[in-house]
């Protein structure tokens, strides 16, 4: 999976067109001496058309994680749901276990956490199959969790059930579905997302792949 990588994808809420999903993963230079090189993950959500009238969505989350660990240094989020708003930056010292937000207040971590967006990336280079419960310590919103990753199988595809218990992360607790094709690069073709006011359905409408 060490490729730079864009999937965009068409969102629906039921029949109508609610907007797109886009997925980036680019590597970069290292950050740190001990590590050959650094990927920068950059998700975006952004509803449009008739959507936007009833709530309009522009969310993007970016994390700087090492290869090929995903383990965050940096991490991001601009949230804009409605008049909602959030902005947010955490920079992770794994050697001194500690995440400091937006320069200013330090929280204790677990060597080795991720955040939600590597968290998602390092299960891509996981051997997978139908059955499997994976655990991965992960840090948001100022708490450290477990977040439980159960695996099925439909079809030619491998089907992950994210579900982080006590947090709304994913729309609601459980609320997130993700379909990969079932080989090496695991390609997320299907996104579902449960909301308080009903689901989304992302299709991969593109992709784009290149070799370091």
């Amino acid at each position: 999976m060490l490729l730079n990588e864009e999937f965009v994808y068409s969102a629906k809420y039921g029949p109508i067109y609610a907007g797109e999903i886009r997925m980036e993963l680019v590597r970069i230079s290292p950050l740190v001496t001990d590590s050959s090189s650094f990927y920068k993950i950059r998700c975006s959500l952004k509803t449009k058309g008739l959507f936007s009238y009833f709530f309009r969505i522009q969310d993007t989350y970016e994390s700087v994680s090492d290869i090929p660990s995903f383990v965050p240094y940096k991490f991001e989020e601009h949230i804009r749901e409605g008049n909602y708003r959030r902005d947010q930056n955490i920079v992770f010292d794994q050697e001194k276990e500690i995440a400091i937000y937006d320069n200013r207040d330090t929280v204790k971590i677990v060597k080795g956490v991720r955040d939600i967006i590597s968290a998602l990336y390092y299960l891509r280079t996981l051997d997978l199959e139908s059955g499997d419960t994976i655990w991965i310590d992960v840090h948001t919103y100022k708490e450290n969790h477990t977040l439980e990753v159960r695996i099925s199988e439909k079809g030619d595809y491998l089907v992950a059930r994210p579900i982080l218990k006590g947090v709304k992360v994913f729309g609601s607790e459980g609320g997130l579905v993700l379909y990969y094709t079932n080989d090496e690069q695991k390609i997320p073709v299907l996104i579902k997302i449960k909301m308080i006011f009903g689901h989304i359905e992302a299709k991969l409408k593109r992709k784009n792949l290149t070799s370091q």
